[in-house]
């Protein structure tokens, strides 16, 4: 019922239907995605879940991805980081500050649980991943190699 509810706003928005959980939209070098995570916990009676956002760049996580991997193969792996050239958050960090998990329950009505989430969407997630977009674009997005204290 929730991708019943959600697909329509998300292709309204410009976002594709890609994997299992997933939507996507291109803009550019940029990879917005919004994410529905399923608990771990998810039993038939119960479902669990919350959304990740995330807008990427993704010619900086290739290079990130090349460099992580040049590295394991000669041995000498490094932390990375990824500097202004992504941006990832939970919904719930937009919304309260809080990490946010929404419950379905076999037997309960589901229609006020979809249009919180419709609406934490619309109202807050969808306008941030697009604000995010936005600065993303206009940045110089780069990856640094950062040394391991031993």
């Amino acid at each position: 019922m929730l991708k019943e509810e959600v697909g329509p706003l998300m292709r309204r928005q410009g976002y594709r239907w890609r994997r299992e959980g997933t939507y996507e939209k291109r803009e550019g070098d940029l990879l917005a995605t919004v994410n529905f995570q399923r608990s771990v916990h998810n039993t038939t009676d119960l479902v669990e879940f919350t959304i990740n956002l995330s807008v990427l760049n993704e010619p900086i996580m290739q290079q990130y991805s090349e460099t992580a991997k040049r590295h394991y193969e000669q041995g000498t792996p490094k932390r990375l980081q990824v500097l202004d050239g992504s941006w990832s958050c939970r919904i719930g960090d937009l919304l309260s500050g809080f990490d946010t998990w929404w419950t379905f329950q076999s037997g309960e009505q589901t229609e006020s649980v979809v249009g919180h989430v419709v609406s934490a969407l619309e109202q807050t997630a969808l306008p941030r991943i697009e604000s995010e977009i936005d600065r993303l674009a206009k940045g110089r997005p780069s990856v640094v190699v950062i040394d391991d204290e031993d």
